[in-house]
């Protein structure tokens, strides 16, 4: 998922405000499986 950095970045090169570009995203969308091979805290 690229940084609000980019995202600014991203909405200006394309002539539209940076929450255009989440409208619509919901947390569920990024809920990792239990097996992402990430580090958790325990």
């Amino acid at each position: 998922m690229p940084n609000v950095h980019s995202l600014v970045r991203i909405a200006a090169a394309l002539g539209v405000e940076p929450g255009d570009l989440l409208e619509g995203l919901d947390l569920a969308m990024f809920i990792p499986r239990a097996q992402d091979g990430r580090r958790r805290s325990a």
